[in-house]
C-alpha cells in the first residue's frame, strides 16, 4: 500500500483516471488493486491512493475490510477501484464486489470500479458496470494530469521492482567489511547515558550535520570511512532521532543522505537511514518510496521499532502534517537529551 501526494485534481474521467494512476503512484503497478479516494464534498479532489496486490478469491473480503481503515482515516466521501491485470478476466467481479459491500456498510461510495491489463497507451479499459463503459486509454505520459506531476517534480518509474531496486547496495561496495568496521568502533563505544556517552554522542551529531551541510554547497564523495563514522552516529538513536530535527532548508540534501547511506550501509545498521529516507518521502507526499524504504528497514532488521512504527503510520494513512508534528517532537527530546552534559 501507499499513499502519494494529495492531488489537487479531480478525476472524473474512468480513462483519465486510470492514465494517472503510475504519476499517483510513482509506479506502473502490474496485478494490482488499486484504491483511488475521493475526499472534499463542496471542491472533490483526489486524496490517498492505495495499491495492494491482487488477493486469492477467498481473500476479497479481508483486504477490502483492510483497506478500510486507512480509507477512513483519510476522510474519504467515496473510493473509485480499478483491477490492473489479473487473470485477464473483467467479468471476475468478487473483489469489486466485496471492495463495494464493504465500504457502502461504512457509508463510502464506490464512483467508479474499472478494470484495465496494464496501463499504457492504448491499453483497452472497461467499467464493471456498464458493458457500454469501455474504451482505449490515452499515454499516460501526455495527460495534463502527467505534466502537473512533473511540474512538481515527480518521478514515475517502471514498475514497483526498479523502486526496491534503487535502494539496493551499490555495486562494489564490500558490505561485509564495512560491517566489521562498524562493529568495531561500537564496540568500543561508552556506555549509555554516562556523561561520556552523551558528550560522544552530540560529537556523531555534528559530524552528521557537517556531512548534510557540506552536501548542500559541494558534491561530497562519501568515501569508506565516512560511511561507517555515519552508520556509527546513527546506530545511536538519540542522533538518529535529533535528525528528525533538521532546520528545513537542510531537509533536501539530508534525504539525499539517507538515500546514499541506505545504499552503501549493511544490515542491520541500514535500517536507521533506510527509516529516516522513508520520513523524509513520506513527508513530501512520496508514499510509495516511503513504503519500499521501510520494507527495506524492516528486513535489515526485523525487529526494528522506528519502521515499525513507520509501518502503522502508512498503513493507517497518517497525514504527513501529523507525522511531521510527531518526527520533530521526537527530535527535539533527542536533542534536550544531547545536551545533558558538557
Amino acid at each position: 500500500m501507499s499513499t502519494p501526494i494529495l492531488s489537487p485534481v479531480a478525476l472524473t474521467n474512468p480513462a483519465a483516471l486510470i492514465a494517472a494512476i503510475p504519476h499517483l503512484l510513482g509506479f506502473h503497478p502490474e496485478n494490482s488493486l488499486v484504491l483511488i479516494t475521493h475526499v472534499n464534498r463542496r471542491k472533490p479532489r483526489i486524496g490517498i491512493v492505495l495499491r495492494a496486490d491482487l488477493p486469492a478469491p477467498s481473500q476479497c473480503h479481508v483486504l477490502a475490510t483492510q483497506l478500510m481503515t486507512p480509507v477512513r482515516n483519510a476522510k474519504a466521501i467515496a473510493v473509485s477501484a480499478v483491477v490492473v491485470g489479473g487473470n485477464d478476466n473483467p467479468n471476475d467481479r468478487r473483489l469489486v464486489d466485496a471492495i463495494r459491500s464493504v465500504f457502502a456498510e461504512r457509508g463510502i461510495a464506490t464512483a467508479h470500479r474499472l478494470w484495465v491489463p496494464h496501463i499504457g497507451r492504448d491499453a483497452p479499459w472497461r467499467c464493471y458496470d456498464d458493458d457500454a463503459c469501455r474504451g482505449r486509454l490515452p499515454d499516460p505520459r501526455g495527460t495534463e494530469f502527467a505534466a502537473i506531476s512533473v511540474a512538481a517534480g515527480v518521478v514515475t518509474r517502471g514498475s514497483r521492482a526498479d523502486l526496491i531496486a534503487s535502494l539496493d547496495h551499490d555495486d562494489g561496495i564490500d558490505v561485509a567489511k564495512r560491517a566489521e568496521l562498524i562493529t568495531m568502533i561500537a564496540e568500543d563505544a561508552e556506555l549509555p547515558n554516562t556523561p561520556g556517552a552523551i558528550v560522544a554522542a552530540r560529537e556523531k551529531l555534528a559530524v552528521v550535520e557537517k556531512t548534510i551541510t557540506a552536501m548542500r554547497t559541494e558534491s561530497l564523495k562519501l568515501d569508506n570511512d565516512l560511511v561507517v563514522r555515519l552508520a556509527v552516529a546513527l546506530r545511536e538513536h538519540r542522533v538518529r532521532d535529533a535528525c528528525m530535527d533538521l532546520d528545513v532548508e537542510m531537509t533536501p540534501a539530508a534525504e539525499q543522505l539517507w538515500l546514499a547511506l541506505t545504499r552503501m550501509v549493511p544490515e542491520p545498521e541500514r535500517a536507521e537511514p533506510a527509516c529516516l529516507f522513508a520520513i523524509a518521502c513520506y513527508l513530501r507526499g512520496d508514499g510509495a518510496m516511503a513504503s519500499i524504504a521501510i520494507e527495506c528497514a524492516r528486513t535489515a532488521d526485523p525487529g526494528h521499532e522506528l519502521a515499525a512504527m513507520l509501518g502503522e503510520v502508512l498503513y493507517r494513512a497518517v497525514s504527513p502534517a501529523r507525522l511531521r508534528e510527531i518526527t520533530r517532537r521526537a527530535g527535539r527530546i533527542a536533542r534536550l537529551a544531547l545536551a545533558g552534559a558538557r
